[in-house]
């Protein structure tokens, strides 16, 4: 094991959760200042298109599901603005293996579409998911009341109690010595900058101690054996790497080469989005508040719903995925390419026109 490489990644997590810790206390001392300035989110719609924009941009869904955890334990913005925020996160998570597909190079337009429809897959599976979501919190309030009690319960528990103080004393005499610096806004966007970073290259190192991309790739591609395999594969390779990006991304070079099929990654891209509640637990364990609790909670909710509604039915996401990527494009790079324009102007049209 590459002891450098270990050292950088345990550096990183520090990093990682001095971050949280720094934007917990500035985002108490601004909170007056913040929460005028997300005011302007005053409804569900433009909720749900800041994460998806915000997420397209930074593409870290983890990250920015911490923060606004953290913004909602706080108060900084309502359970709801979180809700939906973090519903279009999953939206815009899906732009990373899609920027893969396009412009990874490949010379056979038979061979650019296999790509194409990994990234496709990942987007069905999650817009549906969303669907429900939204239908569902809509009309019956179901994920507001399920988060609440689930928040209250656990921000009473003695794991939550006792995690924060551990935190604050590895972590506090640092988080202090940045508090005395005087331009406050400035230090939280460095604050959120670093998590965002932090998470990057926690994921990076872990690539290499893997003994790096390629080497990754090969392990994932022996472990797609069968359905529960590549389920197990995509959850626990996530878990490790505590990126979807870079499990679900990694799967367009297979499927451009021909290594493995859509019918194989389904189940994998299944798995890998349970995978990537790693994070968010340990931002739970930290923020020890109700509110960041619950919205965390509804997240985990996504991942386990998505697992009973697609897993058991793979072959219909396969045959979904199949129709629209015939229908949409018989695939040429060059209208792919406006469908990603689309994607990305759609939530900014709706933030500043709505």
């Amino acid at each position: 094991m590459n002891k450098r490489v270990l050292f950088k990644i345990f550096v990183f997590l520090y990093l990682f959760i001095f971050s949280i810790e720094l934007i917990k206390k500035l985002t108490l001392i601004l909170s007056k200042d913040l929460i005028n300035w997300f005011s302007f989110i005053d409804t569900s719609l433009k909720s749900f298109s800041f994460g998806w924009l915000f997420t397209s941009i930074v593409q870290s869904g983890g990250g920015i599901i911490i923060i606004l955890a953290t913004f909602t334990g706080l108060g900084v913005i309502n359970f709801i603005t979180g809700f939906y925020s973090m519903l279009g996160t999953r939206i815009g998570i899906t732009i990373t293996p899609l920027l893969m597909s396009l412009f990874f190079k490949n010379t056979k337009r038979r061979d650019f579409r296999h790509g194409f429809e990994i990234s496709l897959a990942h987007i069905f599976y999650n817009l549906s998911l969303v669907l429900l979501f939204v239908f569902l919190e809509y009309f019956f309030n179901i994920f507001s009341k399920i988060g609440f009690v689930v928040g209250d319960k656990m921000s009473d528990s003695f794991l939550v109690t006792s995690f924060p103080n551990l935190i604050n004393l590895f972590f506090d005499w640092l988080v202090n010595i940045f508090l005395l610096l005087e331009y406050k806004f400035l230090l939280l966007v460095f604050a959120l900058i670093l998590l965002l970073v932090s998470l990057e290259f926690i994921s990076k190192y872990l690539l290499k101690l893997f003994d790096g991309e390629q080497r990754t790739r090969k392990i994932i591609n022996s472990c797609f054996r069968s359905k529960s395999v590549c389920f197990f594969t995509g959850l626990i390779s996530t878990f490790l790497l505590t990126s979807t990006n870079i499990t679900i991304t990694l799967l367009v070079p297979l499927a451009v080469k021909r290594v493995i099929n859509l019918k194989k990654a389904i189940p994998f891209i299944i798995g890998a989005n349970v995978g990537t509640v790693l994070e968010v637990v340990i931002l739970t364990l930290i923020a020890g508040k109700s509110l960041a609790i619950a919205l965390v909670f509804v997240y985990i909710l996504f991942a386990l719903i998505g697992v009973l509604m697609w897993l058991p039915n793979t072959n219909l996401l396969f045959k979904i995925t199949k129709y629209f990527s015939k229908k949409m494009m018989h695939v040429s790079r060059e209208r792919a390419l406006v469908y990603f324009v689309i994607f990305i102007l759609i939530p900014l049209f709706i933030l500043i026109f709505s």
